[in-house]
């Protein structure tokens, strides 16, 4: 995988294991087997609910490579509410998924 995107974090699991958990993205490219346009891999180590690699695919690179960053956002967030502490920065703070992917806080009416 020619690897464009990735990310380190650890994750504290409530039976108290703190887990290494590396998210990485793949460069998208244009699928040979009619999919959709193109295809874009998304690989992630330590998840719980989650073993990859997995391929997305949409209709130009631009969707394909959403829509793998959104995938591993909801394996994160399903990782969280399964009862996963949120990652923390290396000062302690806590980091935020959505300050991780750069996805713009929701209010109500936004879509």
């Amino acid at each position: 995988m020619d690897v464009i995107a990735e990310q380190r974090l650890d994750l504290l699991y409530p039976d108290g294991e703190l887990v290494p958990v590396h998210i990485r993205i793949g460069r998208p490219q244009p699928h040979p087997d009619g999919k959709g346009d193109w295809g874009c891999l998304a690989e992630a180590t330590g998840l719980r609910i989650w073993d990859g690699p997995q391929e997305f695919f949409g209709e130009g690179s631009l969707q394909a490579l959403m829509l793998t960053a959104r995938f591993l956002h909801s394996m994160l967030l399903a990782e969280i509410e399964r009862g996963a502490a949120m990652p923390v920065w290396p000062d302690g703070s806590e980091m935020g998924l959505n300050t991780i992917f750069g996805f713009p806080h929701r209010t109500a009416g936004s879509q």
